[in-house]
């Protein structure tokens, strides 16, 4: 999207671009400009941008072209996000920017748009409303450019509700009824019947997912926290360490030092052991026994958060030694 589609966004989030990273202010939006505004800053407004993955920050494309090309850019983004910020007088801020109408438009309205297979061509105001133009085919490859109209206080599942209601299948069929055949506009009426309600059940269910956002008590609740674990057999380790591991749960005074190097150690029945797998393994090399160490190793290579050693765990003879005792 360019910028001045994601400065009606409803996010709190940090700014940089793609070259040095050297914006890093944080924008709170939506925000609004004047026409004197939208002159000002036109370079920065008409620059692609992109939210991360982790929704943490939004990275403006400012690499194409030489380097001067590229600093120009970066230099209007930074002055537009400094103002934004507040970094400038009460002047030019009251002729740069406005009050922002009542509207939600979250970022995750427009990833939701992008997941059902509609394309976001725009964002504009018209007065105070804001039209969001999105873009789809049919299943039979009508080309379809929509606008979701929002007025004041509209959300996108809202307005987009009303786009599917207003939405008349046999309106839609009678605009295509004079060009059957034409332009590969489909013979059979029937078959332009069908589409229709097609794209109406397209609309509702686009409208439905503007609703879908998980923002319930149950989706809000503390989630688990769940880990792997990995189970080998003690046979993977020497009868010492085995011997060792259980004085150490048991808390014998002479392995008080081999307890504090190595990684947590739980008693599994009387034939195993649970080892947790510390962050800082690799540090422990040399404190612990190699052959526990090369479990360990083994546990973490495969993103586990617990070894299991058992006496009935599977050998894993092609990827570590066995002691027989």
């Amino acid at each position: 999207m360019k910028v001045k589609d994601f400065l009606h966004l409803d996010v709190d989030i940090d700014i940089c671009d793609d070259v040095a990273e050297e914006l890093c202010i944080a924008f709170v939006g939506p925000l609004s400009l004047t026409e004197e505004g939208k002159k000002h800053f036109a370079t920065a407004l008409n620059l692609n941008i992109e939210v991360a993955n982790t929704c943490d920050r939004a990275v403006v494309s400012v690499g194409a072209g030489s380097v001067g090309a590229w600093r120009d850019k970066v230099s209007a983004a930074e002055e537009l996000f400094n103002a934004a910020a507040g970094y400038c007088s009460e002047e030019q801020w009251n002729k740069w920017f406005k009050d922002h109408i009542d509207v939600s438009i979250r970022y995750k309205d427009i990833q939701t748009i992008e997941k059902h297979g509609w394309t976001l061509l725009s964002i504009e105001e018209q007065g105070n409303d804001v039209i969001v133009e999105i873009e789809n085919s049919s299943p039979l490859g009508e080309d379809l450019v929509e606008d979701i109209w929002l007025e004041d206080g509209d959300s996108m599942e809202g307005a987009a509700y009303k786009w599917a209601d207003s939405f008349d299948v046999d309106d839609h069929v009678s605009i295509w009824v004079e060009h059957r055949g034409e332009n590969d506009v489909p013979d059979s009426i029937e078959d332009l019947v069908e589409d229709a309600k097609d794209i109406q059940r397209m609309i509702c269910d686009l409208a439905r997912a503007f609703g879908d956002d998980g923002d319930n008590e149950e989706s809000n609740a503390e989630q688990p926290e769940i880990c792997a674990m990995v189970t080998i057999s003690t046979e993977h380790i020497t009868k010492a360490t085995a011997s060792a591991l259980h004085k150490i749960i048991h808390r014998h005074p002479a392995y008080s030092k081999e307890a504090m190097a190595w990684p947590t150690v739980y008693e599994k029945g009387e034939y195993g052991y649970f080892l947790y797998i510390p962050d800082d393994l690799y540090d422990l090399e040399n404190a612990m026994p190699t052959d526990l160490f090369a479990c360990c190793c083994y546990a973490a290579a495969h993103d586990c958060t617990w070894l299991v050693l058992d006496r009935d765990g599977p050998i894993m003879a092609n990827d570590l030694p066995a002691y027989e005792w």
